[in-house]
């Protein structure tokens, strides 16, 4: 809500604590949907296990966030990630990448590397 819409909604006497609870209930239901999608909500027989793992589950997509297509990859991202953090390995994998969909489910862009990986050290 901006200042001026509050600023009118006060002045016209609206119910400003039915708007809140009303955005609180919104906030709430967002967030039980974020943690959900990130296998979050779970029912045991120990509300307390319950609410540790939503709240484990709550931090870590706090830290590193929720996947918004399942676990579907933007490869355009994974290609400049593996530029940046390895150029041999983009390099290396560059015709295999080409190759895939602009969203590719994990397991296709996973399943097997293009060539064996091999150590020298």
């Amino acid at each position: 809500m901006q200042l001026a819409e509050l600023r009118a909604l006060l002045l016209a006497g609206g119910d400003l604590g039915a708007r809140i609870e009303a955005s609180l209930a919104d906030a709430s239901e967002s967030l039980r949907r974020i943690v959900g999608s990130a296998d979050g909500l779970q029912l045991t027989g120990h509300p307390e296990a319950a609410a540790h793992h939503f709240a484990n589950v709550l931090f870590n997509s706090m830290r590193g966030g929720v996947f918004a297509r399942n676990h579907d990859i933007p490869i355009d991202d994974l290609r400049s990630f593996l530029r940046i953090r390895n150029r041999a390995v983009a390099a290396r994998h560059e015709a295999a990448l080409a190759a895939l969909p602009t969203w590719s489910p994990s397991p296709s862009c996973c399943a097997r590397p293009a060539a064996p990986v091999t150590r020298t050290s």
